[in-house]
């Protein structure tokens, strides 16, 4: 089933309407009749007051949903009817057997008593069918319905739960389109037909994720307390504590909430999760192949203009005709980024040589840290690929500490042109790799700080 939904505002209640929420729905509406529905949590009131309510029948009941408990209480009587049978054939056959070796065997008396049992054995079957066919279309909270004690000719407001609905992100990357649909499964026992709907879905989800880039930063320790350094293992001190540059994904805590309409809707109490659209658009998505070294993975990459608010930061994916689920998505600047899936075919290793430290001048002097990594990258395809390589070295968080990306230079020892941002560290490095290709890169660079001051490295 598939409507398009209009986002609303404010709205006012013309003749049958629903009210849903995520724990509870408000029914306005006219009776035709004294029947209600099979909902165990049902209260009903009017303008004069609470309204009695008390449980019936379906004997009489023309509603669809006791139609088809009707139907399926026939079912069941012709079920044990057809055993019955059976049984009393069987019981004449046994008894028949018994008896053969004093008198002539009636070969086609057995013959038609087995085709009987056979028949009716198929029978039994056919009616099962039916039975679970009809059963999966009835799904009760309680097994009697509720009424009223007369027909009201005025509005009534009946309230009662069992029905949930959730909304749902689906990005297709073969069709680049964006749908925003919403979950609905009504098994309140009340059956709802052409009403206006309203859906009022609140979301207080704090999300994050380990995609996000962490700086790493250098500063001061403070060593006037040697066995506290010791007893504590790493402390912080005030001052680093407040000079620490630290930026990630942004954490966010919603509770706005989002208000939808349906008109005509219609959805029968039988537990089955049905889908509303409430809009799609076509997206402009860009694919790139990353490594990122705090995650230490090669992932396909993918990014859009913002275009909706996706509410709980979660998103499907549909990319080759496969669906991935429940993808995490995050905000950098005007775009949405999210991971679509590992890419095995490129590998990259890290390695971190041994760090060299040296001073310089008697008094006064400053210690210089040199720390090199390399990395190695290798295209195990038969394809040419392209990689966009994150890396990261520390930034200062102390004017008396100075760090310094010395060099970036693949294997022919030549200066590779990257993008360095000095204000968190972050080193990015594009690269084409052909087919089985194999590159290694090597980058170098110094904490520089008087002598007299220990530094502390946060990654």
């Amino acid at each position: 089933m598939k409507i398009i939904i209009s986002i609303f505002l404010a709205f006012s209640i013309a003749n049958a309407s629903i009210k849903i929420y995520k724990n509870k729905a408000e029914l306005t509406y006219t009776p035709n009749s004294k029947f209600i529905g099979f909902n165990k949590n049902l209260t009903a009131s009017s303008i004069d007051g609470d309204i009695k309510i008390f449980k019936g029948s379906c004997h009489d009941s023309n509603i669809d949903i006791c139609k088809s408990i009707n139907k399926l209480s026939v079912l069941n009587s012709n079920k044990e009817t057809l055993i019955r049978e059976k049984n009393v054939l069987k019981h004449l056959l046994d008894n028949f057997y018994s008896d053969y070796k004093s008198a002539k065997i009636d070969m086609d008396y057995i013959t038609q008593a087995s085709q009987s049992i056979k028949k009716i054995d198929e029978q039994i079957n056919v009616n099962n069918i039916k039975i679970q066919n009809l059963k999966q279309t009835i799904n009760l909270p309680v097994e009697r319905p509720f009424y009223f004690n007369k027909v009201y000719k005025d509005k009534v407001k009946l309230n009662f739960s069992g029905i949930s609905f959730y909304s749902k992100y689906i990005l297709d990357i073969d069709k680049q389109k964006l749908q925003h649909a919403l979950h609905i499964k009504n098994n309140s026992g009340v059956d709802i037909k052409k009403t206006t709907a309203y859906l009022f879905e609140t979301n207080n989800h704090a999300t994050t994720s380990n995609t996000a880039f962490r700086v790493s930063t250098v500063s001061k320790r403070n060593t006037t307390n040697i066995k506290k350094r010791y007893r504590d293992a790493m402390p912080m001190v005030s001052s680093m504590a407040v000079n620490v540059n630290y930026k990630s994904a942004p954490i966010i805590q919603k509770t706005q909430t989002r208000n939808f309409k349906i008109q005509n809707f219609s959805l029968k109490s039988d537990a089955i999760e049905k889908k509303f659209i409430v809009n799609s658009k076509k997206v402009k998505i860009k694919e790139q192949t990353i490594w990122r070294t705090w995650q230490n993975k090669v992932f396909i990459e993918g990014s859009f203009p913002i275009v909706d608010a996706i509410e709980n930061k979660r998103i499907d994916i549909i990319y080759k005709n496969a669906l991935i689920k429940n993808n995490f998505i995050r905000l950098d600047k005007n775009r949405q980024i999210f991971n679509i899936v590992q890419e095995y075919d490129i590998k990259v290793k890290s390695k971190k040589i041994p760090t060299y430290t040296e001073s310089k001048g008697l008094f006064n002097s400053d210690t210089m840290t040199k720390t090199t990594k390399k990395l190695q990258v290798t295209n195990m395809s038969n394809k040419t690929k392209k990689l966009t390589i994150y890396s990261k070295i520390p930034v200062s968080t102390d004017e008396d500490i100075e760090v310094v990306l010395n060099y970036f230079k693949n294997s022919k020892n030549k200066n590779k042109n990257i993008k360095h941002n000095k204000k968190n560290g972050k080193l990015i490095l594009q690269t084409q790799l052909k087919a089985k290709e194999s590159k290694e890169f090597t980058y170098e660079y110094t904490i520089k700080h008087p002598k007299k001051i220990k530094v502390f490295i946060r990654n």
